[in-house]
């Protein structure tokens, strides 16, 4: 068949695919290059990495040098970029360079995802914070692991407050900020139906 000067060839089996757990990537960037390869995607390179579906889809990419934090709804990991993850049987673990453009995830420890809820995450001097408003947690993701920051005196307050939101609004909106001044992740939690409320959480170790 032909689309106005086009040809395209017919596939009986043809189908869209949505991918909500995968990641595709262009054609690399030459600088010295007329052609801007940014918006070539070339699916026949295979130019995708696919997550684990069990953890939902992808709500939030966050760009940290050498590696992408990925948050999906009940999980966050990190994903190397031109490198590869080696884990020894001794538990060590090593980097190593890579022709891949991506890399074998690595997921951080606790089913802590933002929940369908990326604009929670903010991202300041490589730290990543987002909150899980199912979990009740306020999140922190640094080069010491993950830590749920929400639980330093404060995990009552936020477990009950994410939960009174739910239980009186189908969906919410939950808009994070970082306060330097005072060291603070700074959530806003805007329901549909109740009034809002900003809540914060000290991110320095107590």
């Amino acid at each position: 068949s032909s689309s106005i000067g086009k040809p395209f060839a017919y596939i009986p089996d043809a189908k869209t695919i949505k991918r909500k757990a995968s990641i595709t990537y262009s054609d690399a960037f030459v600088i010295d290059s007329d052609r801007l390869n940014l918006s070539s995607f070339n699916l026949s390179l295979a130019n995708w990495s696919d997550l684990d579906m069990s953890h939902v889809g992808i709500d939030r990419l966050i760009p940290r040098g050498d590696a992408l934090t990925v948050l999906q709804e009940i999980k966050a990991s990190q994903l190397p970029i031109g490198r590869n993850l080696i884990e020894y049987a001794s538990g060590d673990a090593g980097v190593t360079v890579s022709k891949n453009v991506l890399g074998v995830p690595s997921y951080y420890a606790g089913d802590f995802g933002t929940a369908g809820n990326p604009e929670s995450a903010v991202e300041r001097f490589g730290v990543v914070y987002y909150a899980d408003a199912k979990a009740g947690k306020a999140i922190r993701l640094s080069a010491d692991g993950i830590t749920p920051i929400s639980e330093k005196g404060m995990d009552s307050f936020f477990q009950d407050s994410f939960k009174r939101m739910l239980e009186s609004s189908s969906s919410i909106k939950l808009i994070g900020g970082f306060d330097p001044d005072n060291g603070e992740y700074i959530l806003t939690v805007e329901p549909n139906y109740v009034s809002s409320v900003t809540i914060g959480s000290d991110v320095y170790e107590v």
